[in-house]
């Protein structure tokens, strides 16, 4: 058994297909993922026993521009299904395994060159994820391209078109599954969750505190960590309202948040901040490493998943929620469907109504005046559930096994 999988994006950067990839390898399957080829990488490579593959000319974010508009008029990667038959042959791929929903039509398309199946992974509920990547365009031309092959409702006419064809779908969460099943009839044996829990070695991982002279935490003040992308779905500037309201209230706290994104949001986030004169309470201090990223989660007063309610954000689950259960920290996530019902299931933090700044700020005093024996036992409890079943290790047991019953 050799499976190819079809990815738009860099490997190994993409942490749920490096994941996915490096078990299946570990359980005696051969993998190979092939991705575009960008310049100063390597042809071809293996990556902790996973073949890499990279085709075509240099992608850079031109290319990438172009290929997405192709791709978006035809539903097809054309990059991909011209070179995918001659790496078929040459790898003796048997399965393909095409990762999120631009790529379906290019796998089933493929389906007769492999004598196994086509699997469509669906990391994102992507229809309702394009919402908000345009939601912040401004550009006429941009809004205009965006209308014609971006359409959520274009997407979701492809998907319910498609889904069916698959030989079988892998998605994040229970809720991805449910929709799928109730929305194209799918039969239950046809989904398998596969969702982006965290390896429990990052529990020792999450111990190593490696400081950062950017930034000196003061004993005195309540921190909020945000880790993560930067969009308008990730509820940033209902953070920025409540420490608003907390400042008001006489609340020593500060907001640092890492990671990047929409720069057109962040610009947004930015004139929230001098608006509301929170220049000295609100932190944007870019990409971090990830053992940097570790140190700000642990020394957080409070971890915060602040996502907007939405048809996405309500079906998909964000890898940062392990990782901080892992790391026995609080967590303060919004009334996201899975969000709130994982924090829920093992009292493991505090949930406020999505998008309600007054509502987060109460939380955070809440949180500000638990007794430590409180807190500790919420900690406590979700990394213990995620050391027991919320962890990678059985995930990629679960998708081992998934591919040998094939």
């Amino acid at each position: 058994m050799v499976i190819g999988m079809l990815l738009e994006t860099e490997y190994p950067k993409d942490i749920r297909v490096r994941k996915e990839a490096e078990s299946l390898v570990a359980g005696g399957i051969k993998v190979v993922v092939i991705v575009p080829w960008r310049e100063g990488e390597s042809r071809e490579e293996t990556v902790n026993g996973v073949n890499v593959r990279r085709i075509g000319s240099n992608y850079t974010h031109k290319r990438r521009g172009i290929t997405d508009v192709i791709t978006a008029l035809f539903f097809v990667n054309w990059m991909f299904y011209r070179r995918m038959g001659k790496i078929i042959q040459e790898y003796g791929i048997t399965h393909l395994h095409a990762h999120d929903l631009p790529m379906a039509k290019t796998a089933y398309l493929l389906k007769k060159k492999v004598p196994g199946k086509v699997i469509l992974d669906s990391h994102e509920n992507y229809p309702e994820l394009l919402e908000g990547w345009f939601m912040t365009k401004k550009s006429f031309f941009i809004r205009m391209k965006n209308n014609m092959l971006f359409k959520p409702s274009r997407w979701r006419r492809y998907e319910r078109r498609i889904m069916p064809k698959m030989d079988r779908l892998i998605v994040v969460i229970d809720e991805m599954k449910n929709k799928f099943i109730d929305w194209y009839g799918l039969k239950e044996s046809e989904v398998l969750v596969v969702a982006n829990y965290e390896k429990k070695g990052f529990a020792k991982e999450a111990e190593k505190l490696a400081s950062d002279g950017e930034f000196v935490f003061d004993p005195e003040t309540f921190y909020l960590v945000y880790v993560g992308g930067i969009g308008p779905m990730r509820g940033l500037d209902t953070v920025i309202d409540s420490v608003t309201l907390l400042k008001e209230d006489g609340r020593k706290v500060q907001f640092i948040v890492l990671g990047s994104g929409n720069p057109t949001y962040i610009q947004g986030l930015h004139d929230q901040i001098a608006e509301n004169k929170l220049n000295d309470e609100v932190h944007f201090l870019g990409y971090k490493p990830f053992e940097k990223i570790n140190y700000y989660m642990k020394k957080a007063g409070l971890n915060v998943i602040p996502h907007v309610k939405n048809g996405h954000t309500d079906y998909t689950i964000p890898h940062k929620l392990f990782q901080i259960f892992l790391s026995k920290r609080p967590v303060l996530v919004s009334s996201c469907k899975p969000l709130k019902r994982m924090v829920d299931t093992c009292d493991g933090g505090w949930v406020f109504e999505a998008s309600n700044a007054e509502d987060f700020a109460n939380k955070v005093v809440e949180v500000m005046e638990s007794s430590n024996a409180e807190i500790v036992k919420k900690t406590e409890n979700s990394f213990n559930k995620a050391m027991e079943d919320w962890n990678w290790e059985n995930e990629g047991d679960k998708l081992i096994s998934f591919y040998e019953e094939l």
